[in-house]
C-alpha cells in the first residue's frame, strides 16, 4: 500500500487506484482504510492527478511549438521549479516513512504535502486558464506524435495580466508561488527588452512583445535607421500594471540605442560612451532579473534613470551635431511666411496662375519655374534647406476625356485601348472575377462636396455572344488610405477585399445589365458597401459588409446613347453633399445631412443618407480619402472627372448642386503644400505628422498672404487708382481700404503675436536645455500653441474668417472683370453696396466671435482699438 501510494504521488497508478477525468480516487471496495482515511487519501492522490497535468504542460512547452509562446515556455520553467521541489519532497518522505516503518504514514504526508496540497490546485487552474484543453492531457496516453492543440493559449500580455491578477490573494503560499511564475515570465521581458534596447532587434518569435515591426523595409540607404519600421502596439502592453510611460521610454531607449550605435561608428570617442552605456543598460536589467518578485516601482526607476541617460546623448547627437536649432529655424522662414520677401514675389509671380483651375501641367509650371526663379532671384537657391524645398498641390478636380496620358492615376490590373479611347479591366480566365482598378492618387478633402461623372461604354452587339446578354459591375471607391495595391474580387459570397494594410473603404456598387445584344436599355441596380481591413486579422481576404439601408430593390431601366461606333455609352453621376430636410415636428425649421446620390442618365438611381467622415473613420485634422473605380469584365471607362462645390452647398432631396455652386479655381489653390528634405537624424524631432501641422500652418498663413497681395492689385488697376478721388468710386476704394485694413492685422496678429511670440519663448528655452525629452516636448508646445491660437481647427472662428477672406476676394473679382466705365454704373455700384453689407456683416459676426474667445482679444482690439468695427448700437 505503501508503494502503491508513493507512486500515484507521481501519477502512476495501479489496481487499488480508480482514474476519473476529474481526478484519482481510492476504490470503494478498499476496506483496509477507514472513510476518514479514504478522504484523506483521496486529497494526497490528488496531488498526483495535478502533477500528472502539470508535468505534461511543462513538457509540451518545453519540448514542442503547440502553445506558441515564450511566455507560456517561462511559466512552464517556473512551474518545473516547483515540481523538483515536490518530486525531491515526496522522495525524502518515502526514505524517512519506509525507513521508520509507520503503519499509517497519512498523516505525516498531509503534514508535510501540505504546501503542495494548496499550490497545485491553483497550479492546475492556471494550466486550464491558459489552456482549456490542458487537463485532458493526462488521461491521454504519450506516443511519438504530440498532442494537437486546437484551443487558443492565452499568451504574452494577457498572461501577464492574468498572472498579476491571481496574485492578489489573501493565502501566502498561493501568493508567494504566483509572485514566483509572475518573475519567471518577467524574465523573458526582460530578455525582449535588452534585445531591443541595445541591438534593435525583436526575440519576439510569436508577436507578444509590445515594440512590433510595422514594415518590411528595416535599413535606409546611406546607414539612416528607419524608426518607422518599428512601431509600439499599445495593446501588447500588460496595462493591468504596467503604465504606457514605461513603455514608451523602452521604445524610446531602443531607437536612440540604434541611432547612436549608427552615427557613433564615424567617432571613436562616442562610440565608447555607447558601449559604457550599453553595459549599463545590461547590468541594470541583469539586477531587475535577479530578484525574486517584481516591483513595478523600481523597474520605472530603472527605466527613467536610463532613459534620462540616453536622451542626453541624443541631445548631442541631434539637436547640437545635426543642427536641430538651424532647421527650427529655416522651418519658421518657410512654413510660417518669415522670408516676407520670398512669398511676395512669389505670390506676385503666381497671381495670374492662381486664378485659374489647377492642373498637372500648372503645377508643374509653378514648381519647376515659377518657385524655382524666385529663390534663385532672391539667391536663396544655395541654401540647402530652400533648395530641398519641392511644391507639391493635391489636385482636387481632374477631367479625363481620353486616357492616351494617364498623369495622376494609378492602375491595376487595369489595360487601355490603343489610342486611348478607353480603359477596361484585362480579361483573363483564371481570374475573371477580378476587378480592375483606377485610382486618383492625389488625396481628396471630406470637407467639399463633390460630383464624379464616368462615361461607361457597353461592348457593341457585334463583340458580344448571341446567348449571353452582356452584364458587368462598376465599383466608386472611397478609402481612407492611399494603398493602391488592393485587389477586389467578387465570388458567390459577394465583394471580398484583399490588402495586407489596415484601411477602410466604402464601396459602391452599381450592377449593370443589358436585356439582349441589341438593346439600348441598361439596367441599373445599385447598393453600398463598407470595408474595414483590422490589424487582429491575420487573413487578407475579408469580405465587405452591406448597407442595406442604402441599396436598391428595384431595378431602374435608363436608355443609352449611341455613338459612331455603335457602341451604347451612359454617363453615371454621383454627387456627395449635404442634403436639406424638413424637421418633421417643424416644417419651418430645416437640418442638413450628409448624403449620396446617383444618377444614370440624369435620372435617379438612388439617394441615401451616407456620412463618409463617420464610415472611412476620419477626423476633422485630418480628412483625407482617395478616390477610385472598380471595373468589372467587358466595362470600358471613356470618361472620368471629379468637380469640387462649395463647403457650404446644399441640395434638396432629389436635387443635385448647380454648376453655380462650385468651387472658385483660386480656392482650389489653397491646399498648395511644401515637402522640404529633413536630413537623418532631425525626422526624430520633426515627424511626417509635425510636417503635416506645418503645412496646415503654411497653408493658412499663405491664405491671408495671397488676399492682402490681392487688395493691394486692385488699387494697382487704373480704372480705380486714377479715379478713386470721385465720389461715385470715393466709396468702392474706401471698401478696399478697410477690407485691406482687416486683413493686414489679422496677418500682424497672427504673425508678430501669435508666431514671432511663442518661436522666440520656445528657441530659447530649448537653447538652455541639454536633453533629448525636453527638446523634443518644447518643439511639440510650440507646434500644439501655434495650432490652437491660430484656431486651425476651431470652426466657428475659421468660418467666420472664411467668410470675411471670401467677400474680399468677391470684391477682388469685382475689380478685375470691370473697367472705369463699368465701375461708375449704377449696376456695379449696386453690386459693391451689397458687398459692403455683407461684410460689415461678416465683419460684425467675426468680431463677436472673438469676444466670446477668451484668447483672442488681443486680435480683438487690433481691429477695435477706436472701437470703429463694433456693433452700430454700441457705438454710442
Amino acid at each position: 500500500m505503501h508503494h502503491e501510494l508513493f507512486l500515484a504521488l507521481f501519477g502512476h497508478v495501479g489496481d487499488l487506484i480508480d482514474v476519473r477525468d476529474d481526478g484519482y480516487y481510492i476504490r470503494p471496495e478498499v476496506s483496509i482504510l477507514s472513510d476518514a482515511q479514504k478522504v484523506q487519501v483521496n486529497q494526497l492522490l490528488n496531488l498526483g492527478f495535478n502533477y500528472t497535468i502539470l508535468q505534461e504542460f511543462v513538457r509540451i512547452a518545453q519540448t514542442t511549438t503547440s502553445y506558441a509562446s515564450v511566455y507560456v515556455t517561462g511559466l512552464s520553467h517556473g512551474i518545473e521549479h516547483y515540481l523538483e521541489k515536490y518530486g525531491h519532497t515526496v522522495v525524502q518522505l518515502e526514505e524517512s516513512i519506509l525507513s521508520s516503518r509507520v503503519l499509517t504514514p497519512i498523516p505525516q504526508l498531509m503534514y508535510e504535502l501540505q504546501d503542495f496540497i494548496e499550490i497545485f490546485p491553483e497550479l492546475r487552474k492556471l494550466v486550464e486558464r491558459i489552456h482549456p484543453s490542458a487537463c485532458k492531457l493526462a488521461n491521454k496516453e504519450r506516443g511519438d506524435d504530440d498532442p494537437v492543440i486546437h484551443h487558443k493559449t492565452i499568451t504574452g500580455p494577457s498572461l501577464l495580466e492574468l498572472l498579476y491578477a491571481l496574485s492578489v490573494t489573501g493565502y501566502p503560499r498561493v501568493r508567494e508561488c504566483i509572485h514566483y511564475l509572475h518573475q519567471c515570465c518577467h524574465r523573458i521581458l526582460y530578455k525582449q527588452m535588452i534585445s531591443w534596447m541595445l541591438y534593435g532587434t525583436l526575440l519576439d518569435p510569436y508577436q507578444e512583445f509590445f515594440v512590433k515591426i510595422a514594415s518590411k523595409h528595416q535599413k535606409l540607404k546611406s546607414g539612416e535607421w528607419d524608426t518607422m519600421t518599428f512601431t509600439l502596439d499599445l495593446n501588447a502592453i500588460p496595462g493591468s500594471y504596467m503604465p504606457v510611460s514605461i513603455a514608451e521610454s523602452i521604445y524610446f531607449i531602443g531607437k536612440s540605442m540604434q541611432i547612436l550605435m549608427a552615427n557613433g561608428k564615424q567617432n571613436r570617442g562616442f562610440c565608447e560612451v555607447i558601449e559604457q552605456e550599453s553595459h549599463e543598460i545590461v547590468n541594470v536589467i541583469n539586477e531587475l532579473a535577479r530578484e525574486d518578485t517584481f516591483d513595478i516601482l523600481q523597474v520605472e526607476h530603472a527605466i527613467e534613470s536610463i532613459r534620462a541617460r540616453v536622451a542626453k546623448h541624443l541631445y548631442q547627437n541631434v539637436v547640437v551635431h545635426a543642427e536641430f536649432i538651424q532647421c527650427f529655424d529655416a522651418i519658421k522662414q518657410f512654413f510660417l511666411l518669415s522670408r516676407g520677401e520670398l512669398y511676395q514675389t512669389f505670390i506676385e509671380e503666381s497671381f495670374s496662375i492662381m486664378q485659374t483651375k489647377p492642373s498637372v501641367k500648372l503645377q508643374e509650371t509653378l514648381k519647376h519655374n515659377i518657385w524655382k526663379q524666385t529663390l534663385q532671384d532672391l539667391q536663396l537657391d544655395r541654401d540647402d534647406f530652400a533648395a530641398s524645398i519641392h511644391l507639391r498641390l493635391p489636385l482636387q478636380t481632374f477631367f479625363f476625356r481620353r486616357f492616351h496620358v494617364l498623369d495622376g492615376l494609378q492602375i491595376h490590373n487595369i489595360s487601355n485601348e490603343k489610342t486611348g479611347k478607353w480603359l477596361e479591366a484585362r480579361q483573363q480566365e483564371a481570374l475573371g472575377r477580378i476587378f480592375g482598378l483606377v485610382w486618383w492618387k492625389s488625396e481628396q478633402y471630406e470637407r467639399y462636396p463633390f460630383s464624379t461623372k464616368i462615361e461607361i461604354q457597353v461592348p457593341s452587339s457585334s463583340e458580344l455572344d448571341d446567348i449571353t446578354p452582356w452584364s458587368s459591375k462598376l465599383l466608386i471607391l472611397l478609402q481612407s488610405t492611399p494603398s493602391f495595391d488592393a485587389t477586389i474580387f467578387s465570388n458567390e459570397g459577394g465583394l471580398v477585399f484583399e490588402n495586407e494594410s489596415s484601411t477602410r473603404c466604402l464601396g459602391i456598387e452599381l450592377d449593370l445589365r443589358r436585356p439582349d445584344r441589341c438593346a439600348s436599355v441598361l439596367v441599373v441596380q445599385s447598393s453600398f458597401h463598407s470595408y474595414t481591413k483590422k490589424t487582429s486579422n491575420s487573413s487578407q481576404f475579408s469580405h465587405w459588409e452591406r448597407m442595406e439601408q442604402c441599396c436598391t430593390d428595384r431595378s431602374v431601366h435608363v436608355a443609352m446613347h449611341m455613338v459612331s461606333e455603335k457602341c451604347p455609352i451612359a454617363t453615371i453621376e454621383l454627387q456627395y453633399s449635404r442634403i436639406q430636410l424638413a424637421n418633421a415636428s417643424n416644417k419651418n425649421q430645416m437640418s442638413y445631412k450628409k448624403g449620396i446620390s446617383i444618377q444614370v442618365n440624369e435620372i435617379p438611381v438612388l439617394e441615401s443618407l451616407v456620412d463618409v467622415e463617420e464610415i472611412l473613420d476620419l477626423r476633422p485634422s485630418n480628412d483625407k480619402y482617395w478616390l477610385g473605380l472598380g471595373l468589372g469584365p467587358r466595362l470600358r471607362v471613356a470618361a472620368w472627372s471629379c468637380e469640387k462645390y462649395s463647403i457650404k452647398a446644399f441640395r434638396e432631396s432629389n436635387q443635385i448642386l448647380t454648376k453655380n455652386q462650385t468651387l472658385p479655381p483660386r480656392e482650389l489653390w489653397n491646399h498648395l503644400c511644401l515637402h522640404p528634405h529633413i536630413p537623418w537624424p532631425l525626422p526624430l524631432l520633426i515627424t511626417k505628422d509635425d510636417l503635416q501641422l506645418y503645412n496646415n500652418l503654411f497653408q493658412f498663413c499663405f491664405r491671408l498672404k495671397r488676399i492682402g497681395y490681392a487688395l493691394e492689385h486692385t488699387w494697382k488697376i487704373d480704372s480705380l487708382r486714377r479715379y478713386s478721388k470721385q465720389k461715385s468710386l470715393l466709396a468702392i476704394s474706401a471698401l478696399r481700404n478697410r477690407m485691406s485694413y482687416v486683413i493686414q492685422n489679422i496677418q500682424i496678429y497672427f504673425q508678430v503675436l501669435v508666431i514671432e511670440a511663442n518661436f522666440h519663448k520656445c528657441r530659447e528655452e530649448m537653447q538652455m536645455s541639454d536633453n533629448f525629452d525636453q527638446v523634443k516636448r518644447l518643439h511639440e508646445c510650440f507646434l500644439a500653441a501655434l495650432i490652437k491660437q491660430c484656431y486651425i481647427y476651431s470652426r466657428t472662428i475659421m468660418t467666420a474668417l472664411d467668410d470675411i477672406i471670401q467677400c474680399c476676394w468677391h470684391f477682388v473679382d469685382l475689380i478685375l472683370a470691370c473697367d472705369q466705365a463699368s465701375l461708375d454704373s449704377a449696376e456695379e455700384r449696386y453690386k459693391f453696396r451689397s458687398l459692403e453689407t455683407e461684410f460689415v456683416q461678416r465683419l460684425d459676426f467675426f468680431c463677436g466671435v472673438l469676444q466670446h474667445s477668451g484668447q483672442a482679444r488681443d486680435l480683438s482690439f487690433l481691429l477695435e482699438y477706436n472701437e470703429f468695427f463694433i456693433r452700430p448700437q454700441e457705438r454710442h
